[in-house]
């Protein structure tokens, strides 16, 4: 069995790591599309012997239509060749204790396009271990906005729209009954983790983001991203339970 990972990526020398060791558990390549990062991610991915990196995109803006377009279209490469594709951002690990297996079931079932139940990982501090993420990040809230599907047979035209968070797929959609996969989605690493990140996003968002209102903050008057932020962790972190 055959699994390809796409991702897409900009400066994410904390989390490349984390993401390399879980997802080369089990996945044959991983096609990663740096958005000219200029940290060490480049490094880091570059290391990995399963790594597939392309440069890719605007080097001073961020574009959701890039995005969407690289999830919709660049995984159809693996068709005739995966048997199954993980379309996913560098903060979202897809998660099953045993993952091949049950992948493996799905495909002898004929189940091309399973349900995926999603969570946003709260933390409190960066992650500093070698071992996987969600061995030090375990709680969390369940979120449906995060229940994305994430992992589908290539044959499936998956039609995203901006987010990624809802597609419209064509083609032999069988479902599985249940969500047995989860997806824990780290951007709550700790408090300052998400405050610089939402900082950084929006420094970078095009204008075509921008007018379009795709990952663009309406602040309230007098609000600064800082406060946003941290009111958002903190609620978030007050109703965490124990996910993985």
């Amino acid at each position: 069995m055959i699994i390809h990972v796409y991702t897409m990526c900009y400066n994410e020398e904390i989390l490349m790591p984390y993401f390399l060791r879980h997802y080369s558990q089990f996945a044959d390549k991983i096609f990663i599309f740096d958005n000219h990062s200029t940290d060490e991610t480049s490094k880091i991915a570059d290391a990995c012997p399963k790594v597939h990196r392309v440069v890719y995109g605007d080097p001073n803006k961020f574009y959701d239509s890039h995005l969407i377009k690289m999830k919709n279209e660049e995984y159809k490469k693996s068709r005739g060749v995966a048997d199954w594709v993980v379309v996913v951002d560098v903060d979202e690990i897809l998660y099953h204790n045993d993952i091949i297996s049950l992948l493996k079931q799905y495909k002898d079932s004929g189940i091309i396009f399973p349900k995926v139940s999603g969570y946003d990982m709260i933390g409190d501090v960066y992650p500093s271990s070698e071992f996987q993420i969600y061995d030090e990040i375990k709680c969390g809230i369940p979120d449906k906005m995060y229940c994305k599907r994430a992992v589908f047979n290539p044959s499936v035209d998956i039609n995203y729209v901006v987010g990624a968070h809802k597609c419209s797929p064509r083609g032999p959609v069988v479902e599985s009954l249940s969500a047995d996969i989860k997806l824990l989605h780290y951007r709550f690493l700790c408090k300052e983790f998400f405050v610089n990140n939402m900082k950084r996003r929006s420094a970078r968002l095009s204008d075509e983001n921008i007018k379009r209102g795709w990952s663009f903050l309406r602040l309230k008057p007098n609000d600064t991203i800082d406060g946003w932020s941290t009111r958002t962790y903190e609620e978030r972190k007050k109703n965490r339970i124990k996910i993985v």
